[in-house]
């Protein structure tokens, strides 16, 4: 399939942005519910996995707001583009943030 930062093009012709838009949303909400959590601003990069699929990046005048991948090689969430790894006392501060909203189900009594 290709990916050309705005829509995603399926072989047959199928075309497809509602992902693109959900993913881009769900971000946006992280971002805000993060920022309000940790009281500093969170970078929040959405990402659509498509397992199976082969993504070609096709070239664009477009930035690309969302990430694209079939997710074989994560290691490109680990690029310098996504900015400098956060610090050990943020990261504790970002999960202690999203346990209490999604405790674990063992833990809740």
């Amino acid at each position: 399939m290709e990916y050309d930062g705005n829509l995603l093009k399926f072989p047959g012709g199928v075309e497809e942005r509602k992902p693109l838009e959900q993913a881009a949303r769900q971000a946006d909400w992280l971002d805000r519910f993060l920022q309000s959590g940790v009281g500093e601003k969170i970078r929040v990069v959405p990402v659509l996995a498509l397992p199976g699929w082969y993504v070609t990046r096709v070239p664009s005048d477009l930035r690309a707001r969302v990430v694209v991948s079939n997710c074989t090689n994560p290691a490109f969430l680990m690029d310098y583009k996504f900015g400098p790894p956060l610090s050990e006392p943020l990261r504790r501060q970002i999960a202690h943030v999203l346990t209490e909203r999604y405790p674990r189900p063992d833990v809740m009594d």
